[in-house]
């Protein structure tokens, strides 16, 4: 489990390197803060998370990061003090459906003497009631904003098995995935909710949930295409190789790169080289990483 003092006391003194984000084990954040070290933003942050994880009680804190629901909400009385009428006294071992069940069919029953006899050779009219997934995203959103992405992740998940066409549930399917480092579900899901209508471009530009999708090298190009076109190593995630195709021997010869393989190529290239100008990479992992893109495909 982690410690909100310690966490605390991270912040506070390596806040500049984020040491305290990856304890946490948000390591999106982790590497932007490492990334930015040379600015005085960082430091400033790191104080700033500092004083509110001293202030934070430590019930607050195991429910965002130990994943510890807090203690159910028990409303007291005295026994001087008087209910209103109707009012009824909940237990936390009480479930408060049941009295709504009972004043709802209490009512039903009601409204059912009170009302006109049917005329003869009149039948209510049957409608066909479309499967709902409010239950499912309700669900996904109640672990959502308790920190389990995971179990948040496999409801909203389910929602869309019911009505693939949410906008809603794709959005937030996108962040979960964003949150959990699962880059190549979180593109896919922003832009089938772009797909399906959300034209509210500002909100994943700053959303400080999809921050880990933002620091992908393919999101610029996603950006730029208004998040219509979903980046080139995402689809080739997507594209699976059937049954009936082979894979060519090692000893057969690849086919020439055209022009735009090319092009690509030396874009990667060019941005390996800026990295390793600003100290991200060392030369061991440039010629690696050149290796990899050089490699015929």
């Amino acid at each position: 489990m982690r410690n909100k003092t310690l966490t605390a006391i991270f912040a506070l003194f390596l806040g500049i390197f984020g040491v305290h984000r990856f304890y946490l084990g948000q390591v999106g954040l982790g590497v932007l803060y490492l990334l930015f070290f040379w600015t005085s933003i960082p430091f400033w942050l790191g104080i700033i998370d500092a004083l509110v994880f001293f202030g934070m009680s430590e019930e607050e804190f195991d429910v965002r990061y130990n994943n510890i629901r807090g203690s159910h909400y028990h409303r007291s009385y005295s026994p001087n003090q008087r209910q209103r009428p109707g009012h009824q006294r909940y237990d936390k071992d009480v479930d408060p459906n049941q009295y709504k069940t009972h004043e709802t069919s209490e009512r039903r029953q009601q409204s059912t003497i009170n009302r006109p006899p049917r005329p003869a050779g009149k039948t209510r009219r049957s409608s066909t009631v479309k499967p709902s997934n409010s239950d499912d995203k309700k669900e996904g959103i109640k672990y959502f904003k308790a920190f389990n992405y995971d179990e948040a992740i496999k409801h909203f998940e389910k929602a869309l098995e019911i009505d693939p066409n949410d906008i809603a549930v794709h959005f937030n399917l996108g962040c979960a995935c964003s949150l959990t480092e699962q880059k190549e579900k979180a593109f896919v899901h922003i832009h089938k909710a772009v797909e399906l209508g959300f034209n509210d471009y500002e909100r994943i530009h700053t959303h400080e949930s999809l921050a880990f999708m933002r620091i992908q090298p393919e999101y610029v190009a996603f950006k730029d295409a208004d998040y219509k076109t979903l980046p080139e190593m995402v689809q080739k995630e997507k594209a699976t190789p059937s049954d009936d195709e082979t894979i060519a021997p090692d000893h057969i010869s690849p086919p020439l790169l055209d022009t735009a393989q090319e092009d690509t190529i030396l874009k990667e290239i060019k941005r390996l080289e800026n990295l390793k100008e600003l100290g991200v990479l060392n030369d061991e992992e440039f010629q690696e990483q050149k290796a990899k893109i050089e490699r015929p495909r």
